[in-house]
């Protein structure tokens, strides 16, 4: 809706993500500025489904996902392929935290194996406000139907309201593609919801004594040295255990008028600044 009160003349700057901006930058090239997001979009793999029990198997799906295919087809080329919780332009980000976030098929295929391998039907959720989700999960159903043999592959997008009540009564039946950002621009936010117990983002339940403990450090350190230290420790462990396995990095951006100049992301969520903003 935004996108197009731009382009009618009905305002002169927004925000935008998703398939609005992959529809400005394709429209409107020079008036767009793009910039990464405190953001991560994720897969995550419900434990409480016997079938996702064995770590080899998450692992499995995760080595059996194109990131950079899916990133460059789908997202139009907006944001990054993840091999890690947040992007470098976060506080404590760009480190590589995962082991299993490149795209190798016959490991993946191995791995499978190894957990038991895989009968029936899969599901893959997602939640339905961002066109753009449900694209990638096709993607991703692809690549596994093709990488990993699963021939019944069945998609559920929903809206957000209906798939998170369904994610607490741990009624959801497979992996599930979601979005999670930061509420300020730090790795340890976004991690101390995704990966400690009672995190608000912590839908498939993830849960780590060990983990707990170095969050419970990483929160209470003297230092922001030691924070991000203590942080990149216990995301690298969470996402050795292969519950909650990074896709990509969204990127955001701006859209302006042809009426203003001096448009800029201001930190810390890109929206703009206003101060610097100019009418012709």
């Amino acid at each position: 809706t935004v996108y197009n009160a731009v382009r009618a003349g009905s305002v002169d700057v927004a925000f935008l993500f998703g398939q609005a901006l992959a529809d400005a930058i394709r429209t409107m090239p020079q008036q767009v500025q793009r910039f990464n997001s405190n953001a991560v979009l994720y897969l995550g793999f419900p434990t409480w489904d016997e079938r996702f029990k064995s770590k080899s198997v998450r692992q499995a799906f995760s080595l059996a996902i194109d990131r950079a295919a899916i990133v460059r087809s789908l997202a139009s080329g907006i944001g990054a392929a993840a091999n890690g919780l947040v992007p470098p332009s976060v506080t404590g980000g760009g480190t590589r935290s995962c082991s299993v976030c490149t795209y190798n098929p016959s490991r993946a295929k191995t791995l499978l194996a190894q957990g038991g391998g895989w009968k029936g039907p899969l599901t893959l959720w997602t939640y339905s406000e961002d066109p753009i989700n449900t694209q990638v999960i096709q993607a991703i159903a692809n690549q596994w139907r093709t990488n990993l043999g699963i021939d019944e592959v069945k998609l559920q997008s929903i809206p957000v309201a209906q798939l998170y009540p369904k994610l607490f009564a741990k009624e959801v039946d497979g992996p599930v593609f979601l979005y999670q950002g930061g509420s300020y621009p730090h790795m340890y936010s976004v991690a101390q919801q995704l990966i400690t117990k009672g995190g608000i983002g912590n839908v498939v339940a993830y849960s780590s004594p060990g983990v707990e403990r170095l969050m419970a450090r990483a929160g209470a350190a003297k230092s922001e040295q030691q924070t991000i230290a203590l942080t990149q420790q216990a995301v690298r462990a969470a996402l050795d255990d292969a519950q909650i396995m990074p896709v990509f990095w969204p990127g955001a951006g701006l859209i302006r008028s042809t009426k203003v100049t001096g448009v800029r992301p201001a930190p810390p969520y890109g929206n703009a600044d206003l101060e610097v903003i100019s009418v012709k």
